[in-house]
């Protein structure tokens, strides 16, 4: 049997091959896809701290955006925390956004612990308060606590709002005195050992705060202090008269990162 036999007796006959000449266009430099007009996209928003920072604002854990607790007289918020949250765009809805909130002892470094979240759908530039109910107090307890509250949306625009933190507590002169001394837990959030600095930011009353500087093992935690020093001329009326000053403390790591913060309310009503 000759070769050409043997070829078609074990089925490999060729077949012609045909090849298309692709013609090939010179590509525009940059983007491969030039829109008209860049998508519409909404810009949820809260109160953050590290937005304040990197516009070199100081910042307060006060936040505008959340509420925990009562003014005067102090103590928890009746429902729970409430939480508002912002749609800065003007022209672009954000359908089913999540709102999640987490919840410490108040301090600073502390682990927050997931509540729950919820969803919600903002119209261009509406805004809206959101009740997440808590558990009731002990008797007796701490009133005070830190919360944080997370925005996300798959469209945000700008993701450096979408995080705030409130953590207060407070009291009046009639209290605490005109210098009271409030002690709150400073804790390294990180496994490895590192040094946390401690910084009172501007205020009215001679804040100081002390350690200044701790180096911290993995996941240490001390007792920190703020001390206050209301100015002798500085007086105030009786109840919801009186005058509110706010002092934050701000902890940063070694790099300068942010650890966190807590901010002290004092009404001067004597």
């Amino acid at each position: 049997m000759d070769a050409a036999v043997q070829s078609k007796s074990r089925g490999a006959v060729e077949r012609p091959r045909r090849f298309c000449n692709v013609e090939r266009r010179a590509r525009p430099s940059g983007c491969c896809l030039e829109l008209r007009n860049p998508p519409d996209r909404p810009d949820l928003a809260t109160y953050s701290q590290l937005e304040q920072l990197a516009l070199g604002r100081e910042p307060t854990w006060n936040s505008p955006d959340i509420t925990t607790n009562n003014t005067l007289p102090w103590g928890p918020w009746p429902p729970g925390v409430e939480v508002r949250v912002r749609n800065l765009s003007a022209t672009a809805s954000a359908v089913n956004a999540l709102v999640h909130l987490a919840r410490s002892p108040f301090g600073i470094g502390l682990d927050h612990v997931p509540q729950s979240s919820k969803v919600l759908t903002l119209a261009p530039s509406e805004e809206r308060w959101i009740s997440f109910p808590l558990p009731a107090p002990v008797p007796g307890a701490d009133p005070n606590m830190s919360v944080v509250a997370t925005i996300e949306h798959p469209s945000d625009e700008i993701r450096g709002n979408n995080r705030g933190e409130q953590a207060v507590a407070g009291g009046t002169t009639t209290d605490v005195g005109r210098t009271p001394v409030i002690r709150f837990p400073l804790r390294n959030p990180d496994p490895v050992a590192q040094e946390i600095t401690l910084a009172v930011l501007t205020n009215a009353l001679g804040a100081t705060v002390a350690p200044a500087a701790h180096a911290f093992a993995g996941y240490e935690q001390i007792q920190a202090s703020l001390t206050l020093h209301v100015p002798p001329g500085l007086h105030g009326g009786g109840g919801g008269g009186a005058p509110l000053h706010e002092t934050t403390i701000l902890a940063r790591g070694p790099a300068g990162e942010v650890i966190g913060g807590v901010t002290y309310l004092l009404w001067v009503d004597d």
